[in-house]
C-alpha cells in the first residue's frame, strides 16, 4: 500500500524516482522518495486539521454551578460577567445555557447537552465561559467537548482566566486547568469521605434521618420524644400478631408519615422492623459502633418481631420450606399480600390433577 502510494504521489509531486544504472550512487533510491511523498502527505493533512473559527462576531455562553450549599460565583454572577466580557470585545450573544446544582463531572447535564447538540447550527464564533471548570470538572470529558466545540468552529473564551496568544502556551496552560479542576474533585472527595469516616468512628451524626431520633451536624443521635413512641408502637403491635398493611393504615390515616414526608409502605415499615439501630447499634458504611445509639427497643422485643418476621417470610410453615436445593418459587418472601400486609409464598400442592403450585399468605 505504502508504495502504491508513493508511486501515485510521484507525478502529484513532481518526483522523479531515477533508476539506479550500474554503480551509479547519484540516484535517488524508491524508499526515498516514498519517504518524500508521504511526509508532504502528511503535512497537508495537518494544515487540513487546522482550527478554521467560524465567521462573525456571534457567541453563546454557558453557566454552571455544582450545588446549593456551595460558595461559588452563581451563575446570576457569571452571567453578568459574560455580557460585560461580550460588549467589551464586539460579540453578539445568541443563546445562553446553563445547569444550575449540577456536578461539573457529569456528562448529563441538560444544558451542557443542549450546548453541544445545538452549536453545529448555530454556528457561533465563540463560546463564553467563566472558567475552565464551567465546562467540566471530568479529565476525559472536557477533551471531547472541546474537540466537538473545535470541529463546529467555536473558539472558547474564559472571562476570569487569561490565555497567552501563542498556540503552544495556550494548549499548555489550558491542560493545567483542566488538570487542576479534575484534581479538586478528587480532592474534595477524599476530604468528604475522610470526614464521614471520623463521624462514623465517633458515632456524629452524617446526614442519614431516622424515625425515633434527631440527628445535628457534628453531634450524635439523640431520642425525638415525638416519633420514638411511634416506633415502639410499630414493633409491639407487630409482634402482637397486627398485620403490616393495617400498621401501615393507622400511620398514614393519622397522618403521621415518614422521616422523609412520604406515607409508610411495607418496604419502609420493613425497613424499621430490621433496623438495629433501635437496638444501640451505630451502622455507617463499614463501621459499626455497638452502643453508639440511645437504645429504643428491647432485645427481647427485637427478637419477637425478627421470630415473626422469618415465620411470615416462609408462609407461616417454616420447617415445610428448607430445602437443601434452590427454591422452585423465587419470589417468596419478596413479595406482600395487598390485604393483611404478609409474605407471600410460593409451595407445591397435590390434587386431583396432579402437583400443581399454591400461592398463600400467612
Amino acid at each position: 500500500m505504502a508504495l502504491m502510494a508513493a508511486f501515485d504521489g510521484i507525478a502529484e509531486y513532481g518526483i522523479e524516482a531515477m533508476p539506479r544504472q550500474g554503480n551509479n550512487k547519484s540516484s535517488i533510491p524508491l524508499n526515498a522518495c516514498c519517504q518524500q511523498v508521504l511526509g508532504r502527505r502528511s503535512r497537508n493533512m495537518a494544515i487540513k486539521k487546522r482550527f478554521e473559527q467560524n465567521p462573525g462576531n456571534t457567541a453563546i455562553c454557558y453557566y454552571r454551578y455544582s450545588s446549593d450549599t456551595q460558595r461559588e460565583v452563581s451563575i446570576e454572577q457569571q452571567r453578568e460577567k459574560a455580557r460585560e466580557y461580550a460588549k467589551r470585545n464586539g460579540l453578539i450573544i445568541v443563546k445562553e445555557y446553563s445547569d444550575s446544582a449540577i456536578s461539573g463531572t457529569k456528562d448529563d447535564r441538560p444544558g451542557f447537552q443542549h450546548m453541544l447538540y445545538e452549536v453545529e447550527s448555530l454556528r457561533p464564533a465563540v463560546l463564553i465561559l467563566w472558567k475552565t471548570d464551567r465546562l467540566s470538572r471530568d479529565r476525559y470529558d472536557a477533551p471531547v467537548a472541546k474537540k466537538r466545540l473545535r470541529d463546529c468552529g467555536v473558539r472558547i473564551e474564559y472571562v476570569a482566566e487569561s490565555l497567552p496568544e501563542n498556540e503552544a502556551e495556550q494548549i499548555l496552560l489550558e491542560s493545567i486547568y483542566e488538570g487542576m479542576a479534575a484534581s479538586f474533585v478528587y480532592s474534595l472527595r477524599q476530604n468528604v469521605m475522610r470526614g464521614l469516616r471520623y463521624n462514623a468512628e465517633n458515632c456524629l451524626y452524617n446526614g442519614r434521618k431516622l424515625l425515633g431520633y434527631i440527628g445535628q451536624k457534628n453531634q450524635r443521635y439523640e431520642i425525638d420524644p415525638d416519633t420514638a413512641p411511634v416506633v415502639e408502637k410499630i414493633y409491639k403491635n407487630y409482634a402482637d400478631g397486627i398485620g403490616m398493611q393495617k400498621i401501615i393504615d393507622e400511620l398514614n390515616d393519622a397522618v403521621f408519615w415518614s422521616v422523609y414526608g412520604r406515607k409508610f409502605t411495607i418496604n419502609s415499615i420493613c425497613g424499621i422492623l430490621q433496623n438495629r439501630a433501635y437496638l444501640g447499634e451505630y451502622r455507617y458504611g463499614e463501621v459499626l459502633v455497638p452502643g453508639g445509639m440511645p437504645r429504643i427497643i428491647s432485645d427481647v422485643l427485637y427478637e419477637r418481631v425478627q421470630e415473626r418476621l422469618a415465620y411470615n417470610r416462609h408462609g407461616g410453615r417454616p420447617t415445610a420450606y428448607v430445602r437443601d436445593e434452590k427454591p422452585d418459587f423465587w419470589l417468596t418472601g419478596h413479595i406482600f399480600c395487598g390485604h393483611c400486609g404478609s409474605t407471600v409464598s410460593g409451595i407445591s400442592g397435590t390434587g386431583r390433577h396432579g402437583e400443581r403450585p399454591i400461592i398463600i399468605c400467612a
